[in-house]
C-alpha cells in the first residue's frame, strides 16, 4: 500500500466516523435523508471516477468494457439512491440490504477463487463478504 492510498484510506474513515457522530446526534428523520444523500452522491463520485478512469486509459485495456459498465451502474445507482429521498423510509432499509447483500456474494465468490488460486488474502475477502451478507440478514 502506498503513502497516498494509506492516506486515502485514514480519511475515508475519519470521515466516515464523523458522518456517524453526525448521525447519532441527529432525528430520525433527518438521518434518513443524511444516509441517503452520503450514498447517493459518494456512489456518483465513484461512477464519475471510474468513468474517467475508463475513458483516459481501460478502454486501451483487455477488460475495458466492464469498466464502463461499473461505471455506469455505479452512476445509476447514485441517481436512484438521490431520487428516492422522498419515498418511505423501508424502500432505503430494502435498498441498503440487497447492496450489502449483493456486496456480500461477490466477496465471497472472489474469497472462494482466490484459494482456488492459492492467494494469500482469500480468508480477509472470504470474512468480508460473510460480514456484508449478515449485515443485510439483519
Amino acid at each position: 500500500m502506498t503513502t497516498w492510498q494509506r492516506i486515502r484510506t485514514c480519511f475515508t474513515g475519519v470521515v466516515m466516523i464523523l458522518f456517524a457522530l453526525l448521525l447519532m446526534l441527529t432525528d430520525a428523520s433527518d438521518g434518513y435523508a443524511i444516509i441517503a444523500a452520503v450514498l447517493g452522491t459518494s456512489l456518483v463520485v465513484r461512477g464519475t471516477g471510474t468513468l474517467i478512469y475508463y475513458l483516459t486509459m481501460a478502454r486501451y485495456m483487455v477488460g475495458g468494457r466492464s469498466v464502463l459498465f461499473k461505471a455506469l451502474i455505479y452512476l445509476d445507482l447514485g441517481a436512484f439512491t438521490l431520487s428516492i429521498m422522498d419515498v418511505p423510509h423501508i424502500y432505503v432499509g430494502m435498498y441498503l440490504m440487497g447492496v450489502h447483500g449483493l456486496s456480500g456474494v461477490i466477496q465471497i465468490l472472489r474469497g472462494t477463487e482466490a484459494k482456488r488460486l492459492g492467494a494469500p488474502g482469500w480468508k480477509l475477502s472470504l470474512t468480508h463478504g460473510v460480514v456484508n451478507v449478515l449485515i443485510a440478514r439483519a
